[in-house]
């Protein structure tokens, strides 16, 4: 009776983990842009002063929305492997 309880637990276990496994295999691709992620592209325009959020593929370049001290915010382009700003 242990044998078959430990079977059904088994597969229980595994029933639910497959779908969180299949949902964080699906984040991992969605959070990277030009083989960067966008948490290590964040972090790096905030080191230069950019607070940069909503970040997105346009073209060859990186689309970001950019707070200003102020509040406002724009849509500003940076290189895809530099990170520097780039304009069309």
């Amino acid at each position: 009776m242990k044998t078959f309880t430990f079977a059904i637990l088994a597969t229980a276990a595994a029933a639910f983990a497959l779908p969180g496994m299949a949902n964080a295999a699906s984040l991992s691709t969605n959070d990277d842009l030009f083989g960067h992620s966008k948490f290590n592209i964040e972090r790096t325009l905030a080191e230069r002063g950019i607070e940069a959020t909503e970040l997105e593929a346009r073209g060859r370049a990186i689309r970001a929305t950019v707070t200003a001290a102020d509040g406002t915010t724009t849509t500003q382009f940076f290189d895809k492997d530099t990170f520097q700003p780039v304009s069309f």
